[in-house]
């Protein structure tokens, strides 16, 4: 589903706006920003989006003194290495300061899971997922519900990345595999190609930044499993373009044919 939202780009935690798709395509699990102080050899008291570089020792520090959302916007590189760490988090990851962002660094994020995705297998949930969309069934509580089916226990939390202004293709292919909430509010265009990619993932994914999307790209969305959403403006000309085209009036000086098909001879 494609929605508006975000008051004009506002990040996080403020989803909703008019729907675009069937009601049926609706998955959303909210986004939380929170900071917390960062304790040990990081920095006693310490708020930790002030943290500048971060390496696997100091990850693994992190994530074991900490619960909930994780703010690490302070970060301006993120190695593969480190991510992999951070993906075991319970929590949301804010990565806002990361500009860039390279295909195996995604693909450690995208292995973000929480505690639910400890004990369950994530292609099996997004299999299970696409069996309630195309059964009409799947707001929130089914979404956990699903969850559940599999053993997992708790929220599937989300990744923010909220800093780049591009998404490759390869970097998109590795996020879609993301099982949860995925926020690009930092993008101003997205691509056929990227949007193709976006569109296997499952949960929200936020294009709150967004400045236009060519009705192709908007189409390559559809298949999204959960809510995309994008600015009023933008929703407002994609929905627009997309509607059939409507047909012209009939021209009332026409006379009608008779019903036979025959024609009046001219006098």
């Amino acid at each position: 589903m494609i929605e508006s939202g975000f008051g004009g780009g506002e990040s996080m935690g403020r989803w909703g706006g008019d729907r675009w798709l069937p009601p049926h395509r609706r998955l959303v699990v909210s986004l939380v920003s929170t900071f917390f102080a960062l304790s040990g050899s990081l920095g006693a008291a310490a708020e930790t989006e002030a943290i500048k570089a971060l390496s696997v020792a100091q990850a693994k520090q992190l994530i074991a003194e900490h619960d909930g959302p994780l703010d690490l916007s302070g970060l301006s590189t993120l190695p593969a290495d480190v991510a992999a760490v951070l993906a075991e988090h319970d929590g949301d990851l804010i990565l806002d300061g990361l500009t860039l962002l390279s295909p195996a660094t995604a693909a450690a994020l995208a292995a973000h899971a929480g505690a639910a995705g400890k004990v369950v297998d994530p292609e099996a949930i997004a299999a299970r997922v696409t069996e309630a969309f195309e059964e009409g069934d799947l707001e929130i509580s089914r979404f956990e519900e699903i969850i559940a089916e599999f053993g997992g226990d708790g929220p599937i939390p989300a990744v923010s990345l909220g800093g780049l202004s591009e998404v490759t293709p390869d970097v998109a292919t590795a996020l879609s595999q993301h099982l949860g909430d995925i926020q690009l509010d930092g993008l101003k265009t997205l691509s056929l190609e990227s949007a193709q990619a976006l569109a296997s993932h499952v949960g929200g994914l936020s294009l709150a930044g967004i400045d236009g999307l060519d009705p192709d790209v908007a189409e390559a969305l559809i298949p999204h499993r959960g809510d995309v959403f994008i600015p009023d403006a933008v929703l407002e000309k994609v929905t627009a373009e997309l509607q059939p085209p409507t047909p012209p009036a009939a021209d009332k000086e026409t006379a009608a044919e008779p019903a036979d098909g025959s024609t009046t001879a001219a006098e």
